[in-house]
């Protein structure tokens, strides 16, 4: 009973293992957290630790997970940063930077930025990142990128990919999800990113964010998107089934600490995810972002897992279409119309214009928020297990402090 969790919570709380305090450490380096001291705040510090309290622990979790790195270490190349392309991380914070996807014969990218940074635009190209192509030619291989036991980003196989999607079993399906798409963006109203960000749409078109979220100069959450409810259902049934299927490629090609930690921390906190009218939910994403033919500066994003980025077309053709781009590593990784990649929002990340400009591309990324897992609710207590994992985050990194 709940007894038992309380029991159990306390004691994880004074007896973490030094494995345990380093993978606190590793899983915290992927996240956002907020460092008040506010009830919100505090939730989205317990709900990092999560796992180290109530996730599985015994040789029989230890044992799937041994099987599931040597599963990702078959089929993902490995791939190194790319240290002839890298750019610092202060000219990064320093400068608005964008990737030109563009091939040869298409325009060369303008964007309407009229803040006082100064601008610097990586042509692909011309060569400023590096692509990495070991999978080219092999369906059944993708890409990661670690460094310093961090996995960067995960592009997953081009087969597993559309299988999951199963936009090959369903030859309408690439059109219905670029009409429910573009739907979103007719019905939602503009977004402009935050302080030092731009969004540059072409052909006129908008930038939506759709999905539940902090409801603004109020306590709470909204778990239900106006844009969402506007949808006719059964286009918002197919966009729901869209991210469940993103979340599946998650679960099988993101580490088992990643999937433990994010499960557990929604669960302890009660986030409010992706939902339509019907009821129908998302497992861990909160919402998603769409552009129409858009590219972004560089940036990195508030949140609590690792974001999923992917690329609709209104047909499944075995060719590049978009870049996303890590300009730190030096890496353009190239994505074909319905790849996945997974990355670590806390490294500099961009999309690239479209590859080609008689192409209709649809930029998509799914989130979760770290403002969302607080609650949004100062005057919420916080419970019994959120403050034992709370206790578990001040050890791990009260303890780092002291070294």
């Amino acid at each position: 009973g709940q007894r038992q969790r309380d029991a159990a919570a306390a004691a994880a709380a004074t007896t973490l293992t030094k494995r345990e305090i380093t993978m606190g450490k590793i899983l915290n380096a992927t996240l956002h957290v907020h460092k008040s001291k506010s009830n919100s705040s505090k939730r989205t510090r317990a709900a990092s630790v999560a796992s180290l309290v109530n996730g599985s622990k015994g040789r029989k979790s230890k044992k799937r997970s041994g099987k599931k790195s040597k599963k990702l270490n078959e089929v993902l190349i490995d791939i190194s940063t790319a240290t002839n392309c890298k750019i610092s991380r202060e000219e990064i914070e320093d400068k608005l930077i964008f990737a030109d996807g563009g091939v040869h014969n298409n325009h060369r990218i303008n964007p309407k930025y009229s803040g006082d940074k100064n601008v610097r635009i990586l042509s692909i190209r011309d060569g400023d990142l590096f692509v990495p192509t070991d999978h080219y030619g092999n369906g059944d291989k993708g890409l990661r990128h670690r460094e310093d036991n961090i996995t960067s980003l995960v592009l997953c196989p081009r087969n597993e990919s559309l299988d999951e999607l199963k936009v090959l079993y369903h030859p309408d399906l690439p059109q219905q999800l670029s009409n429910g798409y573009a739907a979103c963006i007719k019905e939602a109203n503009d977004i402009k990113r935050g302080k030092g960000i731009s969004i540059e749409c072409e052909d006129s078109f908008k930038y939506a964010c759709v999905g539940s979220a902090p409801i603004k100069n109020e306590k709470g959450c909204r778990p239900l998107h106006h844009v969402m409810a506007k949808l006719k259902e059964e286009v918002q049934s197919i966009l729901i089934q869209h991210v469940r299927s993103v979340e599946r490629l998650f679960e099988k090609y993101m580490e088992t600490s990643v999937i433990s930690n994010v499960r557990e921390g929604i669960k302890l906190v009660n986030a409010p995810l992706l939902q339509n009218t019907a009821g129908e939910e998302a497992s861990i994403y909160q919402s998603f972002a769409v552009g129409r033919n858009v590219y972004l500066s560089c940036h990195i994003d508030k949140d609590f897992i690792y974001s999923a980025a992917t690329v609709v077309h209104r047909e499944v053709k075995d060719e590049v279409i978009a870049y996303f781009n890590f300009p730190r590593l030096g890496l353009a990784i190239p994505l074909k119309p319905f790849d996945v990649l997974f990355f670590n929002p806390n490294e500099p990340h961009m999309i690239s214009s479209r590859c080609h400009d008689d192409d209709d591309v649809f930029c998509l990324s799914f989130y979760l928020k770290t403002a969302l897992m607080g609650g949004n609710n100062n005057d919420l207590e916080l419970t019994v297990e959120q403050k034992e994992c709370l206790k578990v985050y001040e050890q791990i990194f009260e303890e780092t402090k002291t070294k």
